[in-house]
């Protein structure tokens, strides 16, 4: 019995040994301060991009939770850890709480400001299209842009008329040539734009830039050739006639020849008064032409005979401006006037 004794004796002896000590290692809690001098760094990136890194920090605080005062989710962290968050430009209420070792906070709230570069170093090419008449081509570029607008100075049309990529090109058609006051408007990440302005002259391109297609080969003898490098032409008799109401130059493209004519109204030829020239045994008339784009005046074909009597007119067809068109007429389509006969066409 003595031995039983002796046990509950150092039973009770550890028990009340374990009983205090575990008082002394949690009393210190009760003295747990909460957290105080809180504060967030905030290192903003100078690229445009948003891009913020928030590191927190505060005595006594073993925690914390950023609310970052946009749409994102507030997020917790660890005293000595940061986080990074994109941000658009303006300003954020950012919630910084601050927990100590027993669960105790306390917040505080400062504000962000992310202000953005505006687009630098904006270089603008505006040119007329070497080939394509009334177009303009637009090109810019920009540092810290990543868009950008053209404006084409134009009335009664909704503005910009295009926008584009920076370094990206633009290509606008004009429906009128003339001196515009053109505005290409940079944009980036931040609210403020940059601004190129410059009073520009679109051109209407009124004269070919290349020469006329090569038509299919034939046999001088097969060919009646009035005007033609190619063929041996016709003597005519006047080019263009006196009673004629068309300003008429001879010019040349690549060293080829055309008639450039201007104020076009009526163009007279006369081959040959005295005998004129046999169209009987012809079958096509060819005629190239190059008109300004937007031209859509009716062009016609009169051929006379001023010899035996009669004349006929024809259609060249819906006419199409801004390129070399080429016009094969039959000549049987001259057999429903008054012509005489097409022996004697002068």
């Amino acid at each position: 019995m003595k031995n039983v004794k002796k046990i509950y004796k150092s039973v009770l002896i550890i028990l009340v040994i374990i009983s205090c000590t575990d008082n002394r290692d949690l009393g210190f809690l009760e003295e747990v301060v909460l957290p105080s001098n809180i504060s967030a760094l905030f290192d903003i990136t100078q690229d445009n991009s948003g891009l913020v890194t928030i590191t927190p920090s505060g005595e006594g605080a073993s925690t914390f939770e950023i609310g970052l005062g946009d749409s994102s989710e507030s997020v917790r962290i660890t005293s000595g850890e940061s986080i990074e968050n994109i941000y658009t430009e303006g300003s954020y209420d950012v919630s910084i709480t601050a927990f100590n070792i027993v669960g105790d906070s306390a917040q505080v709230n400062q504000q962000l400001v992310v202000s953005f570069q505006a687009p630098q170093n904006l270089e603008v090419v505006i040119e007329n299209d070497a080939s394509t008449s009334k177009q303009v081509n637009i090109s810019a570029t920009a540092d810290f842009a990543t868009s950008y607008e053209f404006y084409s100075g134009e009335t009664g049309i909704d503005q910009p008329v295009a926008t584009a990529n920076i370094g990206d090109g633009i290509s606008y058609d004009y429906e009128t040539p003339g001196i515009y006051s053109v505005k290409i408007v940079a944009k980036g990440g931040a609210i403020e734009t940059t601004e190129y302005t410059e009073d520009f002259e679109v051109t209407e391109i009124v004269f070919p830039l290349s020469s006329a297609p090569t038509p299919p080969n034939r046999n001088d003898v097969d060919v009646v050739s009035i005007f033609s490098d190619v063929y041996t032409d016709e003597t005519l008799n006047e080019l263009p006639t006196t009673w004629s109401s068309t300003n008429f130059e001879e010019a040349n493209i690549n060293s080829d020849n055309i008639w450039k004519l201007t104020s076009l109204d009526f163009l007279g030829i006369v081959t040959n008064y005295d005998a004129g020239i046999d169209l009987s045994e012809m079958e096509k008339m060819h005629i190239d032409y190059w008109v300004p784009e937007g031209t859509t005046n009716e062009l016609f074909v009169k051929i006379v005979n001023t010899v035996d009597g009669g004349e006929d007119l024809e259609s060249l067809g819906a006419t199409t401006g801004g390129s070399w068109q080429s016009i094969e007429l039959d000549i049987t389509a001259f057999d429903g006037g008054d012509l005489a006969n097409k022996e004697k066409i002068t």
